[in-house]
């Protein structure tokens, strides 16, 4: 089972750009798999550029966001790890 993921309001456009990503690979497993993985490996390059290029330029208030993420890392599972 697939976890959803929450995004920031100005993560939506990486968002967008991951779902059209996961639905060309759930096509993938047909018989133009060969084209298709071509686009697929365009769009993760573009989806991680894009993601490279909007935490470079994050104002104060979205690194705040960044940092109240609900899905981000905290010391206590950090530890409950190691």
């Amino acid at each position: 089972m697939e976890q959803i993921k929450t995004y920031i309001e100005f993560e939506k456009p990486i968002a967008e750009l991951e779902s059209k990503l996961a639905e060309l690979q759930a096509l993938s497993d047909g018989e133009n798999a060969v084209s298709i993985s071509e686009e697929i490996a365009k769009l993760q390059q573009k989806a991680g550029q894009m993601l490279a290029d909007t935490y470079a330029k994050l104002t104060p208030w979205q690194k705040t966001q960044v940092a109240r993420h609900p899905e981000r890392p905290h010391t206590a599972r950090l530890h409950s790890i190691a």
